[in-house]
C-alpha cells in the first residue's frame, strides 16, 4: 500500500511539474508573437490585448492542470469596480484572479525586476502596478513605484473603471497561513470610496505547491462589498485605516477555515507571550558566524591559516568528531587579543552588507504578527553578542540571548564565555522567561536544527523552520508542530 501512494505521488510530482514547464514554454513562444501584433494597433487599446491573452493563459493553466474552481460570491448587485483583497497561498494566484475576475483588473504586485521572463513581459504589460514593498525591495529593485505612487496609480484604476486587486499580505504564504494585512487597501478605499471585497482561495495547499500542481479543486470566496467608514475630524483618516483594514482581516478570518488561522491575531495583546527567534537558517539565510569569518579573512583583517583552521575544525564538526564546543572554541580563538570596540564596528560593517541580502523574508510575516498582538519577541542564537545584537535590532526584539565571549581590560582573550546552543538554548530562554514574567507553556520557538529540540520542548507552540534535518522534520510532523517550509 505505501509502495502504491509512493507512486502515484511521484506521479502526480512529474505531472505536475511537467504542466509547468509546458506553461512555461507557452508563454515563452506567445510573448514575442504578441510583441509584434501589438505594434498593429493603438497604444490606448494594447494593454487590452495583454489582458486578455493573459485571460487565455489562465484558462489554459486551468485546463492543463486540471484544477477547478468552487466559486461562492456574495457580491450581489452591488455596482464596482471594487479592490478585491486576497489571501496568497500559491505563485499562481495572480492567473487564477485574472481567470475568476475578468481582464478588466489591475493588480499590485512586487517589483517587476522580480518576475522571470515571459511572466515579466504579460504581467506589466496587462497593467500590473508594481511596489517597492520593504528595505529589501528599495535597495534591489528601485525602479518600482514607491508606495504613495502605487495608491496613487491604484486610484486612478478606479476612476477608469477597472477593479483593483491586492495580495494584503504583501508576499505569498506558503504555510496557508493568514497573517497581518497591510493597510494599502484600506487607504485606497477610503480615499477613492470605493468597496473592499474580501476574497479568499481554500485548499491551495492540496493542489499547488513550490514545485508541482496536483488535479483537484480550490474554493473562492467573494465576500460581501464592505464599504469604507466616513471619515471625520472626530473619526481622522489615520484611525479610520485601521479599524477598517482590522475590519477586512476580521472578514477574511470568517471566510477562511480554523487551520488558516493565526489564533493570537483575534485575541487579546498579551504581553506574558515570548516568542524565541534563532538566527541561523531561520531569519538569516545561513550560517553567519562562517559569513562573517570569511568576510573578514576577505577584508583582511583575519589570515588565511586561521580560516582555513575554522574551515577544518567545521569539516570534523559535519563528520561529528569534534562537538559545537570545540569549533566554537577555534573560532574564539581568530579574534583573541582584539579589542572590545575593533569587533562591534566590524560586525555593524559586516551586517549593513548582509543584512537585506541574507534576511529571511519569508518570516517577515510571522514577526510581524507576533508584534501586532503585543508579544515579547527575544533573539536567541549561539552567534556572538556583537553580531547577534544587530539581528535583535532588525527585528525589533525586546531580548537578546547570544554566545558571549570573555573579555579582559577591554580585550578578547579568545574564549567563550557562555555557548548558547542546544540544551543550553533551553536553559537560557527559562531563565529569562522567569525574569520578565513570560508564560512559556503560550509561547512560540522559531527554528530550523535537530539541536534545538530542548528549545521546542520548553514552549507551548513549537515553528520549524525549513528543517535541514529529516529527524527534526520527522519529529515535527509526528507531534503535530508547525512547520514553515
Amino acid at each position: 500500500m505505501a509502495t502504491l501512494l509512493g507512486d502515484k505521488l511521484k506521479l502526480k510530482t512529474v505531472y505536475g511539474i511537467s504542466v509547468q514547464l509546458l506553461f512555461y514554454i507557452i508563454g515563452c513562444v506567445e510573448a514575442p508573437v504578441f510583441l509584434v501584433v501589438e505594434k498593429l494597433i493603438p497604444k490606448n487599446k494594447r494593454d487590452g490585448l495583454w489582458r486578455k491573452a493573459s485571460m487565455i493563459n489562465s484558462a489554459l493553466l486551468k485546463k492543463l492542470s486540471g484544477i477547478e474552481f468552487d466559486v461562492e460570491d456574495n457580491t450581489g448587485n452591488i455596482e464596482g469596480p471594487f479592490i478585491y483583497v486576497s489571501n496568497h497561498g500559491s505563485v499562481l494566484d495572480g492567473f487564477f484572479c485574472f481567470g475568476l475576475l475578468g481582464p478588466n483588473v489591475d493588480c499590485l504586485v512586487g517589483p517587476r525586476g522580480m518576475f522571470k521572463y515571459p511572466f515579466n513581459i504579460f504581467c506589466f504589460k496587462a497593467g500590473a502596478i508594481d511596489v517597492l514593498r520593504d528595505g529589501y525591495d528599495e535597495k534591489h529593485f528601485k525602479k518600482a513605484h514607491t508606495k504613495k505612487a502605487a495608491i496613487k496609480k491604484m486610484m486612478n484604476s478606479l476612476k477608469e473603471g477597472r477593479n483593483v486587486l491586492i495580495f494584503g499580505e504583501g508576499h505569498v504564504e506558503h504555510s496557508h497561513k493568514f497573517h497581518y494585512l497591510h493597510t494599502g487597501a484600506a487607504r485606497v478605499s477610503l480615499r477613492s470610496k470605493r468597496s473592499i471585497v474580501p476574497m479568499t482561495f481554500i485548499g491551495e495547499e492540496k493542489v499547488v505547491d513550490r514545485t508541482r500542481m496536483c488535479p483537484g479543486k480550490i474554493k473562492v470566496i467573494f465576500g460581501k462589498p464592505m464599504m469604507p467608514p466616513k471619515v471625520t475630524r472626530a473619526y481622522p483618516f489615520r484611525k479610520a485605516v485601521v479599524d477598517f483594514t482590522k475590519d477586512v482581516r476580521d472578514q477574511m478570518m470568517k471566510q477562511l477555515p480554523h487551520r488558516y488561522h493565526r489564533d493570537f491575531l483575534s485575541e487579546k495583546k498579551r504581553k506574558d507571550v515570548g516568542v524565541f527567534f534563532d538566527i541561523d537558517h531561520t531569519i538569516y539565510k545561513g550560517y553567519c558566524m562562517h559569513d562573517f569569518f570569511h568576510w573578514l579573512q576577505k577584508e583582511g583583517f583575519l589570515s588565511r591559516l586561521s580560516i582555513w583552521r575554522v574551515y577544518f575544525a567545521l569539516f570534523l564538526y559535519n563528520l561529528k568528531i569534534i562537538s559545537m564546543q570545540d569549533l566554537s572554541a577555534q573560532s574564539a580563538k581568530c579574534i583573541a587579543g582584539w579589542n572590545k570596540e575593533k569587533l562591534d564596528i566590524l560586525a555593524h560593517e559586516f551586517f549593513k552588507i548582509v543584512e537585506t541580502d541574507k534576511f529571511d523574508h519569508d518570516l517577515l510575516a510571522y514577526i510581524k504578527d507576533h508584534h501586532k498582538a503585543g508579544h515579547h519577541v527575544v533573539s536567541l542564537s549561539q552567534v556572538i553578542e556583537p553580531l547577534a545584537k544587530h539581528f535583535k535590532d532588525l527585528i525589533g526584539a525586546k531580548g537578546l540571548i547570544a554566545t558571549k565571549l570573555e573579555i579582559k581590560n577591554g580585550v578578547y582573550t579568545g574564549k567563550i564565555k557562555k555557548l548558547v546552543y542546544g540544551s543550553e538554548k533551553s536553559k537560557q530562554a527559562k531563565s529569562y522567561a522567569k525574569k520578565h514574567g513570560l508564560n512559556l507553556k503560550d509561547s512560540y520557538a522559531y527554528a530550523d536544527a535537530y539541536s534545538d529540540l530542548p528549545i521546542f520542548k520548553v514552549v507551548g507552540h513549537p515553528i520549524v523552520v525549513k528543517p535541514h534535518s529529516r529527524n527534526l522534520l520527522s519529529i515535527a510532523k509526528k507531534k503535530h508542530w508547525e512547520i514553515v517550509h
